[in-house]
Order: structure tokens, then sequence, then C-alpha cells
């Protein structure tokens, strides 16, 4: 089975081996207050608890023999939805060659988890955070950290007794976050009443059980997609809540444009959004959710805040109406799956008084622990945002209330860098007081694009930008690397300086603006009218010269020390004597980068505990459509680099780097050639959906226990992103597919077999690791 499906079997398992516990309680206290029958579906709807068919108890399943469980429990699951109507369709079936004895083995593993304090809600969310969580997102759903709808609470408030709604419900994370909020919050003892739809059958089926299974009630959650067919209707119109609270798809395309025309909802009143986002079709259904009293918080991209065209018409309206009470930036890398930053937009339909009239934004971009791969908010972190909404006032360097004169005088853009901002290149503004920050198109008189094969007009004082953020930014046109149709040109007025922009671009600061406007499901790309839109520091021409004179200087440093490394060429001793110890004290004081490192890797090249490789998926110069490929065509590929990530786990650890050349073959050209390429062609120009892929193709070819025994990111060296995997020693005997045993003999995997396995093994591992 699939991880996925697996991940849903067991889930329903915790939630049967849950119903049968809450039957046996109820039926022990029913029998001991007198009762003298056999509970019912009617009686247990009384006494809470999910009715069981003598059949599809607990106790049956486990007395059934292996080669039978998989049908019993089938069969359980069946008779579950069929006696309980609110429960229909949500149950996974067993399908495949699923072991019985493996079966069995996890119900009787998961019947015996502690009865106190509810242990199989607890059981449930682990699993739910471990496998679903852990794979970034699952049937086409993303949950959300804790931290995170715990914070979308504390801004909304929701009371007992408040009807909370959630038009995106995914796996639940928001509708159980209300409830949690109102139980430690001192609130009277009670429940919010909750609402929600779910467009995927898989994750509404898991937010279903999730609910039930954590005593949460009443609900009211039910399968449909809430911008073609909301299904929370009084007589004919939408039904509104107290509290909205939602985390929608971002920029969803296509999002069923062609029927908004017409709603009969009337909730596009504002402005039909564009085609290729739907942002503002969800922000819209909100809006017309949430109750005359009402408030909502929803989870958007920055490019929302500021998008012009059809969208910012929309936002337009939505500011003029008073709706918007606060924007507050939060860090990247919060989401499961992606590492896009996000931000809260809150909206209200009674601003108290004090509050109309205004915005508040707050830049919480900065305020974060990193924890593994993704970052999280502290306590401290969603307490001072809290804090900050509650007080509604300026907080130097963080956050700023603005009146919509301000608003409207910016175009209705609502970027928060423009009202707030904590970066680095707003702290270098607040001690530099003559850096002013310029959108570009304050700064430019043209902006220009082109498309096929033409090529753009040599023009003074004009920067080149990437379209797709992939490259990077020139004032040369003789520099642009590829086609001028990927570029927009920028010419520039007198305020800015053509070879600074380009400079600032390059910069860290510049790239991650950039980055921030890039759009789309697939291959991201920047508008022109959100690459109008976008800030940079704009210091006056005096020093915007002394910059481009500094940066001159620093490339004729870098072309010295070019000439002393061809110098120390004629002595190959000396010159890795001379770079090892450099490399060793700039490591040991902090300064040796992320790209450093990876260089100097490639340049000492492979050896026992280093391997390189050109191209993971297949060879990239194949001209055949990636969807017409059969699968089994890119085995080989994967298996050559998964070879040797089993040898190195069974030796001593190494660095597998993917995307670069042997230096024996590279001849003069540069050994780093990256994984772009395949990214584009193969996983649909999507570094998650890579990242996923080779997830997926570790736990499956490999093992998941063997995963925290390897590290493994992309790096930008020489603006190309090459994959590395750092693989440490196993303490157990490695196989791959279960089959083939590889180990490392000088730069070379090789595979053993027969009686060397088990000499090796003896030798390597201890007996207890391997046996």
């Amino acid at each position: 089975m699939a991880t996925n499906d697996s991940a849903r079997l067991i889930l329903a398992l915790i939630f049967l081996c849950h119903a049968d516990r809450q039957f046996s309680f109820a039926e022990a206290k029913f029998k001991k207050n007198g009762g003298q029958v056999e509970l019912d579906n009617e009686t247990c709807c009384t006494l809470g608890c999910i009715y069981l068919h003598p059949q599809g108890r607990l106790s049956k399943l486990l007395e059934v023999q292996p080669h039978d469980a998989s049908d019993a429990v089938n069969r359980a699951m069946m008779l579950l939805e069929s006696e309980n109507e609110y429960l229909q369709g949500l149950f996974p079936r067993v399908h495949g060659r699923v072991d019985g004895y493996l079966l069995l083995e996890v119900l009787r593993a998961i019947s015996e988890f502690p009865t106190e304090a509810n242990g199989l809600a607890t059981v449930f969310e682990a699993f739910l955070h471990r496998f679903i969580r852990s794979e970034g997102q699952t049937a086409g759903c993303v949950c959300l950290p804790d931290e995170l709808t715990r914070l979308m609470f504390h801004l909304v408030k929701p009371q007992v007794g408040m009807r909370v709604y959630d038009p995106c419900a995914a796996f639940g994370d928001t509708l159980l976050a209300a409830v949690r909020y109102v139980a430690g919050n001192d609130l009277p003892d009670g429940q919010p009443l909750l609402f929600g739809e779910e467009r995927n059958a898989e994750a509404h089926a898991v937010c279903v059980m999730r609910m039930l299974i954590n005593g949460v009630g009443p609900t009211r959650i039910l399968p449909g997609n809430a911008l073609t067919s909301p299904r929370h209707l009084v007589d004919g119109r939408l039904a509104t809540f107290d509290r909205v609270v939602s985390y929608p798809p971002f920029s969803l395309s296509p999002w069923h444009h062609g029927e908004a025309d017409g709603d009969p909802f009337g909730r596009f009143n504002y402005g039909i959004p564009p085609k290729s986002s739907g942002d503002y079709a969800f922000i819209q259904h909100i809006l017309a959710s949430t109750s005359p009293q009402g408030m909502a918080a929803v989870l958007v991209t920055h490019g929302a805040l500021f998008r012009g065209g059809s969208a910012g018409r929309i936002r337009q309206a939505i500011v003029e109406s008073d709706f918007v009470e606060a924007v507050i930036g939060l860090p990247a890398g919060l989401l499961y799956g992606t590492s896009i930053p996000v931000a809260i937009l809150v909206l209200n339909r009674n601003k108290p008084k004090g509050r109309t009239e205004k915005v508040l934004f707050v830049d919480a971009g900065r305020d974060f622990v990193k924890q593994n791969r993704h970052n999280s908010l502290c306590a401290d972190d969603v307490a001072k945002v809290v804090t900050t909404f509650e007080a509604f006032s300026d907080v130097e360097g963080y956050a700023r209330v603005v009146d919509l004169d301000e608003i409207r005088n910016n175009a209705f853009n609502l970027n928060i860098q423009r009202y707030a901002d904590s970066s680095p290149l707003a702290a270098l503004l607040t001690e530099y007081s003559q850096y002013e920050k310029f959108a570009f198109k304050e700064l430019s008189t043209e902006i220009n694009s082109i498309s096929g094969n033409d090529v753009f007009q040599d023009k003074p004082n004009a920067v080149y930008v990437p379209v797709a953020h992939a490259k990077r930014a020139t004032s040369s046109l003789e520099q642009i690397e590829g086609h001028h149709r990927s570029f927009y040109q920028i010419v520039l007025g007198e305020k800015a300086l053509s070879e600074y922009v380009a400079q600032f671009l390059r910069s860290s600061i510049g790239r991650h603006s950039l980055s921030a406007l890039a759009q789309g499901s697939s291959i991201k790309r920047i508008s022109k009218s959100d690459l109008s839109e976008c800030m940079i520091a704009v210091p006056s021409p005096s020093v915007q010269r002394q910059i481009i004179s500094t940066h001159h200087k620093l490339d004729t440093l870098k072309h010295a020390i070019g000439r002393i490394d061809a110098e120390l060429s004629l002595n190959p001793t000396m010159q890795t004597t001379f770079y090892t110890q450099v490399d060793d004290m700039l490591e040991a004081i902090n300064k040796l980068s992320d790209a450093d490192h990876v260089r100097r890797i490639v340049r000492e090249g492979e050896s026992n505990t280093v391997e390189f490789k050109e191209v993971f998926t297949r060879e990239v110069k194949d001209k055949e459509s990636s969807e017409r490929r059969d699968k089994r065509e890119e085995q080989p590929f994967h298996t050559e680099a998964l070879k040797t990530i089993v040898a190195f786990l069974n030796s001593d650890g190494g660095h597998l780097l993917i995307g670069v050349r042997d230096g024996k073959k590279a001849g003069g050209e540069s050994l780093i050639v990256g994984v772009d390429e395949e990214i584009r062609k193969f996983r649909k120009n999507s570094i998650d959906e890579f990242l996923l892929h080779f997830t997926h193709l570790l736990r499956d070819r490999i093992g998941g226990e063997y995963v925290p025994f390897i590290e493994y990111r992309l790096y930008d060296v020489e603006g190309r992103n090459i994959f590395v995997v750092k693989c440490g020693s196993s303490n157990r005997a490695c196989y791959l597919d279960a089959r083939e045993f590889w180990i490392r003999t000088g730069p070379a995997s090789c595979r053993l077999q027969g009686p060397e396995v088990q000499a090796y093994i003896a030798h390597q591992f201890s007996a207890t690791t391997w046996q």
C-alpha cells in the first residue's frame, strides 16, 4: 500500500478501537443503571457513543485468523458506516497484499493503549502528525502547525456557543483549534459550534474522525466545494457564522472562474478574481459567510496583498468597505511542504470604536525558532502578535496603525513593508535615514516585456529582471542568460542607477523580494504588475556610486585571488594544503558558507565518502515529453543514487552530490551543473515535489527506519541548485529493495552477496543489530 493509504487505514483502525472502547464504557454504564436490553443506535446517540454491530466489535476482529483479517476489517468498517448514517463513506478498505499477521498485530497494539485521558485520541493526533504532516501534504491538503492555528484564534477569540466555520476544513486543524482555544481560556463550560466543508473526500473523512475521537461536538462538516456548491445554506442563501478561520489553497488555478458570473449566492459583488488565482474568490466567500457582527482570519500569500488587475480592484473595494482590521506578516517556512512566507488577513464586519478607518500592519516575519527543516512560532512570538493586535498601536520596527487615507494614496496596496518593516533592510534604513524605499513603478519610466525570439532594444540606465526568478538580474543587455523573453526590461529614471539596482536584486534581500512576488502552481513567475510594486532601497546617487565602486573592488579582489589560485596550481601539494587549512580556519570561525562547504567537497573530488551524480531522474537532454515517460524508465537513475546512499549507510557515511559532474569527465567545463533543469522538466518546476519524491523513494526502497541517518537539502552554488544527501553510518545493516547489500570501497560502491554479506555485517555491526 502507498504511504498515504497505509496512514488512512491506521487512522481508521485507531478510530475503530476508540469507538469500540467508548461503546463498552457506555454499555457498562447503561447496564449498571438498570438497562435490561442491548444498546441500539438511538440509545447510543443519547449516551454520546457510536453504535457498533456485534459482528463489528474489536473482540470479534481479534479472534479471526490472519488470512481472514483483511475481510474482517473491511466488514467491520462497512458495518460501522451502515449502522451510523453520519459515518457513511468515511472509512478506507483494505486492498492489496496486506499481511494479515501485521494487521492483527497493529489492531492488538492499538487496543492495548491506556484508557485514561482518552489515550487513543493522543495516538490519533501523534500518528496524524508523524505520517501526514511529515510528508508535507497528503490527499491534496496541507496540515497547519498548532502554533499558527492557535495564533489565528487568539486574534478572533471565539466564545462558547459561537458558530465557527472553515470552508476549506482539510484535516480539521482550524476547527479543532477553536475548541482548544475555548477550553484553554477559562471560558464557561461548553464548545463552539463547528461547521466546515472539504472538497477532498479522504481529508474530509480524516477530519470527521478527528473531531469524533477528540470528543468535539456538535459539528457539521460536510463534503463539498465551497466555491462551486456551498453546503451550508439557509433558505437557499449562504449561512453566516460568528467566526470564520481558514487556510484556502494559495493562488488556486483553475478555480471555476467561468461559474462566478451570476453567482446565485451573490458572493462576487466586489468583482470576479482573475482566472489564474482564486485567492479573492475564497476571501469573498469568507466575507459573505461572516455574520454582520462577525470576524474572520484568513491565511494568504503576500502576493494577495498587492497584486493589481481585478484582484487589486476587489482588494480596494474590501478596504473601502472598512472590513480589513489587520494584516500580519509571518515568517517563511512555517507551513508543512512549502517555504513561502504568509500573512494573516484579519477581517471584521463590525470594527470596534477607535479602529474604524484604520488598519494595523504587523511585521512578525523575523520572529521564529528553527526546528529541523521548518520554522516555528514559539509562545512568546504568538503572545507578541496577540498583544500588539489587542493594543492596536504602533511598535517601532514591528507594527503600525495606518489610516485608510494613506492606503488610498498607495493605491490600496497592503504590502506590509510599505507600512511596517522589521527586515535587515528596514534596520539599515533606520540607521541611514538617507536610504528611501521606492516601488519600481515610482523609479521607472517604462517596464517592458517581449515574446518569442524578439530582443530588447538597448536603452540607457536599464536593468533586466528575470520573469521566473531562477536567473540573475543584470544591468547589461549582453549578460542576459538565455532568451530575452525570460526577462523584464525596467528603464529607470534619475533616482536609481541600473548597476546599483542590479546589484541590489542579486543580493539576498533583493532575491527574497523577487521570490515573494512569484506565483503559480507549477512554474512560479513574476507578473509585470507585481514587479511594478516591488520595493527596493535607494540611497542618494553618490552613495549608489560608492556601492557600485565597492562591488568593482570586490570583483578585482576576486580576480586577484584567481591569479593566486592559478599560481598555486603549479604545486598541487601546496594547493591542497593551502585550501584545506584556509577552509578549516574559516569554518572554525563560522565564516565558511554552505555554498563554500559544497564547493570544497566538489574541489576535493570523489572519495570513499564522496560521490557525484550529474542527474537524479534521467538524462535531462532527452526531449521526450515527461508526461509520456514510463515511470519504469526513471528507476535506473534513481537506483544509482540509492545504491550510493545504502553503501554510505553500511560503511562510514558520506556525501552524495547530485548535479555535479565527475571531474575526470568534465574537461574545462564547470563541474557544477545543478538539478534545476530536471526539476523543471520532471517535477513541474516544484522543489517541494522534487523533495517529496525523494522522501518517498527513501521510505519505499530503503526503509523509513534509516531516514534518521540521512539529511538532504538543495544548495545554491554558482546560481544552480545542487542536491546534497548527507548520510551517517547506520547502526544496522541496510538493504536496497530489501535484497541488495552495498558498501563503499574507495570512490565506488560495491555489492556484496552470499557469505560476503554475513562476514561484513559480523564485522561492521553487532550481532544484535542484524540478526
